[in-house]
């Protein structure tokens, strides 16, 4: 958003060694997250299992975006996530605004900037229905992005 690349930040510790020469890559932590995600996809206890079939259906929480914050980690995620798994559309209300308070929170904010790192990526995940979220809540955020970033960021 600021024009600059995204960056791991320097706490950032889920990757050992990730902040020392040679600094890890976006491509080696989406790497990580795209194998994850294929571990979780193919779990063998069914609570712990990412999947989306007749039988079953599970999206990805809201709260992975809340606890894993850094802008390149949440980029990876929902660069290696299937539609599925970020259909807060075809969830209950509840999930569905739990996702919303993760996209509000990841607004601009002059006083923590780092928060909105992600933000391109959420609205790139919302415009190519990657991701998707209850109508009304929808509207609220677009509402909220267009409101919020006019003056400062003419492309919303």
């Amino acid at each position: 958003m600021n024009g600059k690349p995204l960056e791991l930040r320097s706490d950032f510790a889920l990757l050992s060694g990730a902040l020392q020469t040679p600094k890890a890559s976006q491509a080696d932590l989406f790497a990580t997250i795209c194998t994850l995600l294929t571990a979780l996809r193919g779990h063998k206890d069914g609570s712990k299992r990412l999947a989306n079939n007749a039988y079953e259906r599970s999206v990805l929480a809201p709260s992975n975006f809340s606890r894993f914050n850094d802008g390149v980690l949440q980029a990876s995620i929902l660069r290696a996530c299937a539609s599925k798994d970020l259909a807060y559309g075809a969830c209950d209300e509840l999930t569905s605004q739990q996702m919303l308070g993760v996209l509000m929170d990841a607004l601009p904010n002059v006083s923590r900037p780092e928060k909105s790192e992600a933000l391109v990526e959420f609205l790139l995940a919302l415009l190519t229905h990657r991701m998707t979220l209850l109508d009304k809540d929808l509207r609220v955020f677009v509402a909220q992005v267009v409101g919020s970033t006019e003056d400062t960021w003419p492309v919303a």
